[in-house]
């Protein structure tokens, strides 16, 4: 708009300029019509530059930055489950720096949201067979361990060393020197190994039938005490959750 009525007065400039002309060409003032003319050559000069538009160029600013998708209640229960086990790693580490864990608790994250009661099954922590994991809306407060199995008396370790060795059909046993010790994580190293076939055809057949676990008795499973190296190895087989359970091993099939 400003630059329509500079170009409006120059317009009116001109005007007046050629009629001053006109007037001087009459009286013959040559000078004057000779500057006259220089202003009408630059207001008309003028009002050329004034007539070229210019072309603003519009900078678009930064996009703006997209907000993060809310977090579900099924996510948040996820990482809240995962910041748990990492929490009772830490706490059994310091009380049992060799101390190892699995889930003795069917379901656990579901008994994590509902505050029900978890318990782990030990390894390696002086005695200690199970703990129980205290929470608290979705928080971890402590673990708080069961009676540790009591010494054996010399009695017992006679009356034990009389009996007869554990056998399975799934386990070669061999006889054992005296003050060696059973290495449990081979055992069930050789156990999975020789077994792992089995157990696959298994859960597909229980896949199949619509089932969600798959109960493996004692008596098809070695030693007790191999239960947890057992459980590991076949977590490192991909098998996701594996529990230990009164009477045997479970494991949680994919639905």
């Amino acid at each position: 708009m400003r630059q329509d009525m500079q170009r409006r007065i120059t317009h009116e400039v001109i005007i007046v300029l050629g009629v001053l002309l006109i007037l001087t060409y009459i009286t013959r003032l040559w000078p004057i019509i000779l500057l006259m003319i220089l202003a009408i050559i630059a207001s008309a000069l003028k009002m050329v530059f004034m007539s070229v538009k210019t072309v603003e160029v519009i900078v678009p600013g930064p996009p703006l930055l997209a907000l993060p998708a809310p977090e579900t209640e099924e996510s948040i229960l996820q990482k809240a489950f995962g910041l748990l086990q990492r929490r009772i790693t830490d706490a059994l580490g310091e009380e049992y720096p060799d101390g190892r864990w699995v889930w003795s608790t069917q379901n656990a994250i579901e008994n994590f949201k509902n505050n029900d009661p978890l318990i782990i099954f030990l390894k390696s922590a002086s005695g200690h067979q199970k703990a129980t994991v205290k929470t608290r809306n979705l928080l971890f407060l402590s673990l708080e361990y069961g009676t540790a199995a009591p010494e054996q008396s010399s009695a017992e370790q006679i009356e034990n060393e009389n009996k007869e060795p554990y056998t399975s059909d799934f386990v070669e046993t061999y006889d054992e020197p005296e003050g060696v010790t059973t290495n449990y994580e081979l055992v069930a190293y050789e156990w999975v190994s020789s077994n792992l076939i089995s157990i696959n055809k298994r859960c597909n057949e229980a896949i199949a039938d619509g089932k969600s676990e798959l109960f493996i008795p004692s008596e098809e499973l070695p030693h007790p005490d191999s239960y947890f190296d057992i459980c590991e190895e076949l977590g490192r087989n991909e098998f996701k959750e594996v529990l230990i359970l009164e009477g045997g091993i479970e494991l949680k099939l994919p639905r």
